[in-house]
Formats: structure tokens, sequence, C-alpha cells
């Protein structure tokens, strides 16, 4: 009789398992399932936020668009170049008399050394 109940016993509980896992598993489908559907309608609702900044965006360019003349040509000026490059003269040095430096460093000071009392115990 004892195997017996062993065995009703586990037999019931392996159906128990079973359909939580069953229950849980179709739970989870369905999560997942619901997960999916609200990530397709913010990609859905991003796309349409997209493409209407992106229609705004193409109005406005061809709206303010303007012809602009950004590079105007500089004119070279037609009078005559000489053949060769000019020479400066050239220019000698000038003396000039300096006084010397004189740099006076002064004494260092003397430092007393430090007075040490006798430790009292």
């Amino acid at each position: 009789m004892n195997t017996k109940s062993h065995m009703i016993t586990s037999i019931g509980l392996g159906l128990l398992f079973y359909t939580m896992l069953s229950v849980g598993s179709d739970e989870f489908q369905q999560w997942r399932q619901q997960q999916s559907y609200e990530v397709q309608a913010q990609i859905n609702k991003f796309q349409e936020y997209k493409d209407k900044r992106d229609k705004e965006f193409t109005v406005f360019l061809k709206s303010h668009w303007k012809a602009v003349d950004l590079v105007k040509g500089e004119v070279r000026d037609k009078a005559p170049k000489p053949d060769s490059m000019p020479v400066a003269p050239v220019r000698h040095p000038v003396s000039v008399t300096q006084k010397p430096v004189v740099l006076t460093v002064p004494e260092p000071l003397a430092i007393k050394n430090p007075v040490v009392k006798p430790a009292v115990w």
C-alpha cells in the first residue's frame, strides 16, 4: 500500500507541475505577444513622427531657398609687374654702447640653532 500511495502522490505532483508549467508558459506567451505589439506601436509612432518632421523640413528648404553668390572672383591688377624682384639696401648694424649690469647678491641671514629643553618625566 505504501508504494501505491507514493506512486499516486508522484503522479499527482507531476500533473500539478505540468499544468503549472503550461499555464505559466501561456501567460508568458501572452505577455511576450503584448510586448511585441507595444514595441511595434512605438516603432510606428516614431516613424510617423519622423516622416512628419522630414516633410516639414523639406517644405522649409523649398520655401526658404535662395540662390547666393558666395564666391565672387577677385579682379587681378592689370598694372605691369617688374621682371625681377627688387633688392632692399643693406643696412649696417648700429653700434650701441651699454653699461655693464652689476648684480649684487645679498648676504645670507644667519639662522640660530634651536634651544632644546630637557624632557621632564
